[in-house]
């Protein structure tokens, strides 16, 4: 089998009509959601985005991959998103085609010089992509309001409509940039993006889409998916009075025995619930979910030192700590420097300093690297099906 990257745009669609025979759900309905993404993604759908593995002059493997960009504590870079890992159901009894492919893949993505890449993976078997330098990277968090006890507040002029509207799109990802500046892992959405969830909204009828405006000023929306609420962005000023009228709106549209929230337990949406009871599970899952893996060793170790740096500051004298076994930091003058040699990294040492940014890392106080105040605290839920990974 030759393991390249599509040549042609034929092959491009050659690649697509095989994954949407095997990908569920229905064969029309991954070709038509697939047709339509890729008019707002173009870019993300080029051949040079797209690695095919070819048998006789068919394609029988493809991994397509294609540029994002991501921020942790306030530091904005760029990323691979990964997706559409897809072989031939007339390979799928054969192993080594599968393995070899991916090891393939994983070679060539390291050829682009990202630091890493961030996709979506099916569960296969027990430890299947950890073998390949990916590690588990997300939590799968589901809050519950058994009993919501908000404060009494006067009654606000303030309106949610159900609607997506193009021209707000830069206030959209505004507003959630600011809601979750705190939280690790947020995707930006460009506004093609946005456009592809707005087209998910109102012709898919996948989501749920409002608006919160106040005295005819928008200063917030938010996503429901079925019982789910998933997704929002709130102006922080009054963010509390906006928040205890969301929810009282919420519990008219959903019952509030189904009501699930699906975010992080370091959200500030759940600072503002009083007294509420709320119940709250969280699972890891390391064989599915969101992976990652690096890809450029020095740039891995920068990315990582810089996020550490940004996040820290002020908060910790001269200081070293140690990732794992061997990868050793200074800290001093609110700079983090690696003491080892990045390129000399073994694949477990990347996989542990991955493990630190998305599980989160203790800083130099703690003891034993068991506890004390997180440097990088846990993913949780931010990456989610809206950003398309």
């Amino acid at each position: 089998m030759e393991i390249r990257t599509a040549q042609t745009q034929n092959e491009v669609e050659e690649a697509l009509e095989m994954l949407c025979k095997f990908f569920p759900p229905s064969y029309y309905e991954h070709k038509t959601m697939k047709n339509i993404m890729r008019q707002y993604l173009t870019e993300d759908f080029t051949p040079q985005c797209m690695i095919v593995g070819v048998d006789n002059n068919r394609i029988v493997a493809v991994f397509r991959y294609y540029p994002r960009r991501m921020i942790i504590a306030g530091v904005e870079f760029e990323i691979l998103g990964l997706s559409d890992y897809c072989i031939d159901s007339s390979y799928s009894n054969n192993t080594i085609v599968g393995v070899n492919f991916l090891m393939k893949c994983c070679e060539m993505l390291k050829e682009t010089q990202y630091p890493l890449a961030i996709g979506s993976a099916r569960r296969i078997m027990s430890n299947y992509y950890y073998r390949f330098g990916f590690i588990g990277c997300n939590s799968y968090c589901k809050c519950k309001i058994e009993t919501l006890k908000l404060p009494s507040t006067p009654k606000q002029n303030i309106q949610f409509n159900e609607t997506f509207n193009e021209i707000n799109i830069e206030n959209y990802e505004r507003l959630r940039r600011e809601t979750f500046s705190s939280e690790w892992g947020l995707i930006i959405r460009t506004t093609d993006f946005w456009r592809w969830i707005g087209h998910q909204i109102s012709h898919f009828k996948k989501y749920r889409f409002f608006e919160i405006q106040r005295d005819s000023k928008l200063v917030g929306y938010f996503i429901i998916s079925g019982n789910d609420f998933i997704d929002y962005g709130i102006e922080s000023a009054e963010f509390e009075t906006h928040i205890y009228e969301l929810f009282s709106f919420l519990w008219t549209i959903i019952n509030k025995d189904n009501l699930v929230i699906n975010l992080s337990p370091n959200n500030k949406i759940f600072r503002s619930f009083g007294l509420s009871n709320l119940s709250y599970t969280m699972r890891f899952v390391p064989d599915e979910g969101v992976i990652a893996i690096g890809l450029n060793k020095e740039k891995l170790v920068a990315l990582f030192s810089s996020i550490v740096s940004n996040s820290c500051t002020g908060l910790y004298s001269p200081n070293s700590f140690t990732i794992g076994d061997s990868l050793n930091f200074i800290y001093s003058d609110g700079k983090l420097t690696a003491t080892f040699e990045p390129d000399k990294m073994k694949r477990k040492d990347e996989q542990i300093l991955l493990n630190s940014l998305f599980q989160g890392t203790y800083g130099p106080l703690s003891l034993m690297n068991f506890g004390g105040p997180h440097v990088i605290p846990p993913t949780f839920f931010r990456i989610n099906d809206l950003d398309g990974l």
